[in-house]
């Protein structure tokens, strides 16, 4: 059998800043096309904030990307939902889990600021 490399990029691999939304590119360095199941873990948002990934406008906790050739990004959103007026500093982090090699773990944590 052909051996197969799975290899997956994050960029940007760590966020901080203005929100509300975070798009991370995800990119496949593998040989074979594969997707990701992405969560939100670590989450410390301050009272009335929530955090969400998103493609479009079907958004949740829980999300896994389209299927993506060698070579090929797609990039999800995590969006912060902010109460108007609100100040301080919210924290999560982006998991991201390989379908075809569940030893592939990236974990991009994220930070917004107000």
């Amino acid at each position: 059998p052909t051996p197969f490399v799975v290899d997956w990029a994050a960029s940007p691999s760590h966020y901080t800043g203005a929100g509300p939304e975070v798009g991370i590119t995800f990119t496949n360095r593998g040989t074979v096309t594969d997707s990701l199941l992405l969560s939100l873990t670590q989450i410390n948002l301050p009272a009335g904030w929530s955090a969400t990934i998103c493609y479009g406008d079907n958004c949740g906790m829980e999300s896994s990307t389209p299927q993506v050739p060698p070579g090929g990004s797609t990039t999800p959103v995590v969006r912060f939902t902010i109460p108007v007026g609100a100040t301080g500093q919210a924290s999560v982090r982006l998991q991201a889990l390989s379908v075809s090699d569940p030893d592939l773990i990236l974990r991009i944590p994220i930070t917004i600021q107000r």
